[in-house]
């Protein structure tokens, strides 16, 4: 039977975020492109599960399902976000994997929460 990617909004100090997620195991956080959601994952995610991981993709704020952004936002501002979603999920670190304008994303993660990044695709 195929994994089953389950859907969630979770709560962080700038709104609600989308979360698709499938597995357990060791996670693994997927940034969408933009414009975009996660989505974008839907196929990889019961393929990370599938290999013992816990696969996450949420959408970025003001994408997808997520709320809406209150003003423009910089590549700080969402990754700051993206760690606040980590917090949110419980998780302490992450392989965070990222493309097109999320690639920045996941850097500026890494350098303002350096210990929470297992690696950086």
């Amino acid at each position: 039977m195929p994994t089953r990617i389950r859907r969630s909004i979770i709560d962080t100090p700038d709104g609600q975020v989308h979360v698709r997620a499938a597995g357990l195991g060791e996670p693994v956080l997927l940034l969408h492109w933009t414009p975009g959601s996660g989505r974008q994952y839907q196929h990889v995610l019961p393929e990370l599960a599938a290999r013992g991981y816990r696969a996450i993709a949420p959408d970025h704020m003001g994408f997808g399902f997520s709320d809406a952004r209150k003003s423009a936002w910089s590549v700080a501002d969402f990754a700051r976000n993206i760690a606040d979603v980590m917090t949110s999920l419980g998780l302490a670190s992450a392989h965070i994997v990222g493309g097109h304008f999320s690639s920045e994303i996941a850097a500026e993660l890494a350098v303002q929460v350096p210990r929470r990044v297992k690696s950086l695709v």
